[in-house]
């Protein structure tokens, strides 16, 4: 089984992460008014970019204070993407790829905010003549890093994760793959608990018994590169502990898999 928090935006913003992290982070290098030009010459030397089965990174180009990243799905998210992105229940993905644009690009996210700058994700499906669009300004960009600096107490970080399962909500039920799904996320004192339901004809809850530490080691790295550095500190101050809990559809046996702070 995959790793299910945050599946479909670790596919769709991967590739852009990567490669955006070494064009902007030399930010000394680059005058300002070539700074898209800059990212299209140097990611396009990378390009395509096959991310596994998932993602197929072919193209990007600039076009006045947008830059594109246009790929193709592979058929083993596309329909569940297509479904989330044509329904208009993008902003958990949307919300992600911020996190890895911030996380990722660091200083280089200076730049874009104050040149801005924006970035439009465009996806292309199998057996779709029309593509999707997640697009990110730069003002999304600036309030979502404000909104993170200010998570100076224990308070303002129990707030900003009620706020994230608040806006989480719409896209719950999320089917992660063909075995997870995503059936709530919330913060119970200082645990953020999210719980899945697993389709136990694909796996059952026994089988992932037998794997526990390699899937609590793909859990605890994906929650690592995931969430912002600025928040991550937050979380590990205030103890927030993250819990990962599954039932089987049928046998409605249970797993739960525990974050501790001091382990990110």
């Amino acid at each position: 089984m995959k790793h299910p928090i945050h599946l479909a935006a670790i596919a769709l913003g991967l590739a852009l992460s990567a490669s955006m992290a070494s064009s902007c982070s030399h930010k000394d290098k680059v005058k300002e008014n070539t700074l898209l030009q800059h990212i299209v010459e140097e990611e396009s030397k990378m390009l395509p970019m096959k991310m596994g089965e998932l993602l197929n990174l072919e193209k990007v180009w600039a076009h006045g204070d947008t830059i594109f990243y246009q790929s193709t799905l592979g058929e083993e998210v596309a329909d569940m993407l297509w479904e989330t992105l044509s329904s208009g229940r993008d902003q958990e993905i949307k919300a992600s790829l911020m996190d890895m644009l911030v996380n990722q690009a660091q200083d280089g996210i200076d730049l874009f905010i104050k040149q801005k700058i924006v970035v439009a994700y465009e996806y292309h499906f199998p057996g779709h003549k029309e593509p999707k669009r997640i697009i990110i300004n730069s003002k999304e960009l600036e309030d979502y890093i404000n909104s993170t600096m200010q998570l100076d107490d224990d308070g303002r970080v129990f707030d900003y994760i009620d706020q994230q399962a608040e806006s989480f909500k719409a896209s719950l039920p999320l089917q992660v793959d063909e075995a997870t799904i995503l059936k709530s996320m919330s913060r119970k004192d200082k645990t953020i608990v999210y719980e899945y339901e697993i389709v136990e004809e694909e796996v059952s809850i026994g089988e992932l018994k037998k794997n526990l530490k390699a899937q609590r080691a793909v859990l605890l790295e994906q929650f690592v590169a995931n969430v912002p550095p600025i928040v991550k500190a937050q979380y590990k101050k205030a103890g927030i502990v993250v819990v990962y809990s599954y039932t089987g559809d049928k046998s409605g046996e249970t797993l739960t898999l525990t974050i501790e702070p001091s382990e990110y």
